[in-house]
């Protein structure tokens, strides 16, 4: 089913290829799904949790640089 363990791991890998190739969004929604996987299965106060918010945050980051950059004409 789509909370199993595994998800956890197999969305943050697709996430990581998909902030690669500049597809924020879609890595956003994946890092989320993750999140939830870890939330319902793991708990919130395990590591590997902690794991995904921590790449969920940079991906804001990420995110932000690219819209600050993008607003001052960089790239």
């Amino acid at each position: 089913g789509p909370y199993h363990p595994l998800h956890i791991n197999i969305y943050g890998v697709m996430a990581q290829l998909l902030i690669l190739n500049q597809k924020y969004e879609d890595a956003t929604y994946l890092y989320k799904a993750s999140l939830r996987c870890c939330m319902r299965i793991i708990g919130p106060n395990h590591i590997q949790t902690g794991e995904v918010h921590m790449d969920y945050a940079r991906l804001q980051l990420t995110k932000a640089n690219v819209v600050s950059n993008t607003s001052k004409g960089l790239k």
